[in-house]
């Protein structure tokens, strides 16, 4: 079996793993728990003929990494079984930490970021 980074929640932030895998030519896989989730047939169109599967255990089973999405609870029954295996987790803003070139700027915490 094929070892794949597997993005696991396909709202905007599942799509935008999505976008960036298939400009950089990686194959992936995409799980979620909505058997039918809205970015479904923009996924398609990125990315034709990835493989989406239902968020399971067994589906995880050939995650070399795994691109989570905030809305997912890493306290998911199949993303804990998963990092109980050793399967690494990243999110979206470890990726774009890893991945700037210059130095990043950011405001955290729940207030005042819309006045900064």
């Amino acid at each position: 079996m094929e070892k794949l980074k597997v993005i696991v929640g396909l709202g905007k932030t599942g799509l935008s793993y999505a976008r960036h895998l298939a400009a950089r030519g990686e194959r992936f896989a995409v799980a979620d728990s909505n058997p039918a989730p809205d970015g479904l047939d923009e996924l398609m169109q990125i990315a034709p003929g990835t493989t989406f599967g239902d968020l399971t255990a067994a589906t995880l089973e050939s995650a070399e990494q795994i691109l989570l999405s905030p809305g997912v609870p890493r306290a998911h029954e199949a993303v804990r079984s998963a990092i109980e295996r050793g399967v690494p987790v990243t999110g979206d803003v470890d990726m774009f930490g890893e991945l700037a070139t210059r130095p990043v700027v950011a405001i955290t915490g729940t207030n005042g970021k819309s006045t900064v």
